[in-house]
């Protein structure tokens, strides 16, 4: 079968949760994946996605009645599949599509590739039974984490779940609620991992997505537990076990959690050397753009800003469209007096997100429509812009700042 590690998901504005769900299994998984919603309102994002020279291993498209993001987008995958999702119930089966699909792809082209005509001798009927069970084996790997996700409801603790970042254990005391809180999620992390180890040592093809799992559950058990001074397991443990499956598999999901766990340890020089060594291993630019803006992440932390915003801007030439690169830039140019700059950022990331300045009814519908961690950077987004408003006597002073207003209390948490 062909590769499964890089993946895109393009939805509608309207589907944040079923994509949600589907994003968090994915990076469950170690899968790699690139969001894409279609612009209804600014129709060059969506063709410059169409444009670009992303190959994705497979593209699955949320709700796509009518074939409408299909038409646009079929060229950047290597398999295109469409998921009628409505619900947790139904992942088992949309696993049985997606690598019915990917496999079907894949005999096409062995069938296209021109070769001498054979008898269809013993060994080439064990090589279509070689491709078969291979395919079985593909699908029962992703089934027994499917019902791991599923049951443990992993959805909400992957993703917009995540409440904690890894500076807060050092810069805040946590209140006896906090605390239990953090202890639940601990234990919903144990039982996920203990639902994956009672699967057995399966050995068949996709076993691997099945020992990042357990990786990423003891990451999480880890990052946790690092709130609240436990620790069950070393770091020197789980970063040893995802060095050998990088080696051994081509998944660089493997390397972000590496990186990651080193941040959370508070060793971040070897946590940028960790995520240059993840940036290498893509092979799709918009999933490396993800990566690239991690590092620049890092490295603001370390107060490296120049490298962070080289990293930033390498996101942004990766994938256009990440608007969470284009923000950091625009901050950059912000901090550094490029008043101008800054503001012409800020308002392509507003059309990205679908807020549009100049029709009010639609900007405050699509406003409702984000999901938490757009809404975050749509109310930043306005806060910045009212700043920039503020200093030049725009006219425009007024409007961001009501925005920001609604921003906020479409979203409080945020």
């Amino acid at each position: 079968m062909q590769k499964f590690d890089e993946v895109a998901v393009i939805r509608g504005i309207k589907n944040w949760e079923e994509a949600e769900f589907l994003l968090g299994f994915l990076r469950f998984s170690g899968i790699s994946t690139v969001e894409y919603v279609y612009n209804d309102l600014f129709d060059g994002f969506n063709k410059y996605i169409k444009k670009s020279k992303n190959k994705f291993d497979a593209v699955l498209y949320i709700n796509d009645s009518g074939s409408r993001y299909l038409r646009w987008f079929e060229n950047l995958g290597v398999a295109n599949i469409q998921l009628d999702f409505s619900g947790a119930g139904e992942l088992a089966g949309m696993l049985k599509d997606i690598f019915s699909e990917v496999y079907l792809v894949e005999q096409a082209e062995h069938e296209g590739e021109l070769r001498p005509i054979q008898p269809d001798t013993g060994e080439k009927k064990a090589e279509k039974n070689k491709e078969s069970n291979m395919f079985v084996d593909a699908l029962a790997v992703f089934c027994v984490l499917a019902d791991v996700y599923c049951q443990n409801g992993l959805a909400d603790e992957i993703g917009n779940g995540k409440k904690y970042s890894p500076r807060e254990k050092f810069n805040r005391w946590l209140a006896p609620d906090e605390v239990d809180e953090i202890k639940e999620r601990i234990d919903v992390w144990k039982q996920a991992l203990s639902g994956l180890e009672d699967a057995g040592e399966l050995k068949c093809f996709g076993i691997e997505h099945i020992s990042y799992a357990k990786l990423f559950c003891k990451k999480e058990i880890f990052c946790l537990e690092r709130m609240i001074n436990k620790q069950s397991y070393s770091i020197s443990d789980i970063t040893g076990k995802a060095e050998d499956l990088a080696m051994k598999s081509t998944m660089p999901a493997a390397k972000e959690i590496q990186a990651e766990l080193y941040e959370w340890s508070d060793v971040d020089s070897l946590s940028v050397v960790i995520q240059h060594e993840a940036v290498k291993k893509y092979r799709v630019d918009a999933c490396k753009s993800e990566s690239l803006f991690r590092l620049g992440v890092l490295y603001k932390r370390q107060g490296k800003n120049e490298q962070a915003e080289c990293m930033f801007e390498r996101a942004f030439k990766c994938n256009s469209v990440n608007f969470k690169a284009i923000f950091s830039i625009a901050m950059h140019a912000l901090q550094n007096g490029r008043y101008d700059e800054a503001e012409t950022w800020l308002k392509n990331m507003l059309c990205i997100l679908q807020l549009d300045m100049n029709n009010n009814a639609v900007c405050e519908k699509n406003l409702k429509l984000l999901t938490p961690k757009e809404l975050a950077y749509a109310k930043k987004c306005y806060a910045n812009l009212y700043k920039i408003a503020c200093r030049k006597n725009d006219d425009n002073t007024l409007y961001y700042k009501t925005m920001k207003e609604k921003s906020e209390s479409a979203f409080p948490s945020s």
